[in-house]
Parts: structure tokens; C-alpha cells; sequence
């Protein structure tokens, strides 16, 4: 008899499976049967809930300097889904708006890489003259990432 294990992660329902198949060989060597079993080892909730929120990797800016009428592009990489608050500050660390980001979503709140689009309307539709932007990436009060934008004519 021969024993084949693997492991699937599903999708559908967020859980770690260990799946094992087993073999069974007639004389000749030739398979006459074989049998399956999956057994569900432990949820993705269990696994993030051990892995410590941060961004791996610095948070970059694209294209930076930039046309604000064009907006722009956060990139940064998640150890986990977070939910997470985009904070925007001149340069003389006056707060000028804030975006937050929805745990698990595509756009920039799932684990792995995320990019997230900025636009005139992260800014109450505002212009932004002319400058150099700082933008903190907080998670539950907790500065995880930061970068710096560059506004230009």
C-alpha cells in the first residue's frame, strides 16, 4: 500500500485541509483501489491570529512626483488582512485627510501585496497645491508604514 498526503487550503470556507489518499497494489504492481480522506487541520483565523500586523517592506509611491489631477499609487505588502487608516499631512505636519481601508478588501486590506489609487477625492475633492505629502499607515493607532509624496504643476 502506498500513502499519499497533501494539504488544500479552500477558499470558500477559510480552512487549512490535510487531504490523504491512499493506494492500494495487486500483484503486478498494478492499482486495483484507492481510498480518501480530508481532514480539516485549522482555520486561516487561527493562523492570522498568531502572525503580528505589519507591512513587510518599505511603502512606495507611484508614480511620485506625481500630477495630482492624475492621483497616484500606495503599494505596500501585508503580513496579514488588516484593516487600516491612510493619514495625510503637509509638510508642516498639518492634517489634511484620511482613508481607511476595510480589512480582507482587494484594494488594499488583504494579505499580500496591495495597492490602493489616491485621487482628488481622498481630499474632499480639494486641489492640493504644489509640495511634499507625508502619509502615515496606521493599523489600530499603530504607525505600520510611511512614504512621502511629491505634488508637481
Amino acid at each position: 500500500m502506498l500513502l499519499l498526503t497533501t494539504s488544500v487550503y479552500s477558499e470558500i470556507d477559510n480552512v487549512l485541509k490535510l487531504v490523504a489518499v491512499s493506494y492500494s497494489y495487486g500483484n503486478g504492481g498494478l492499482p486495483f483501489g484507492y481510498s480518501a480522506s480530508i481532514h480539516e487541520i485549522v482555520s486561516t483565523e487561527d493562523i492570522y491570529a498568531q502572525i503580528k500586523p505589519k507591512i513587510i517592506g518599505p511603502v512606495y509611491a507611484y508614480p511620485n512626483p506625481f500630477k495630482f489631477s492624475d492621483g497616484t499609487y500606495i503599494g505596500y505588502e501585508l503580513s496579514k488582512p488588516l484593516e487600516l487608516d491612510f493619514h495625510f499631512y503637509n509638510i508642516f505636519g498639518q492634517f489634511l485627510a484620511k482613508k481607511n481601508i476595510i480589512k480582507g478588501d482587494e484594494k488594499g486590506g488583504s494579505v499580500g501585496y496591495n495597492t490602493v489609487s489616491i485621487s482628488s477625492s481622498d481630499f474632499d475633492n480639494q486641489a492640493l497645491p504644489t509640495g511634499v505629502y507625508l502619509l502615515y499607515i496606521t493599523h489600530e493607532g499603530k504607525v505600520l508604514g510611511k512614504t512621502k509624496m511629491a505634488v508637481i504643476p
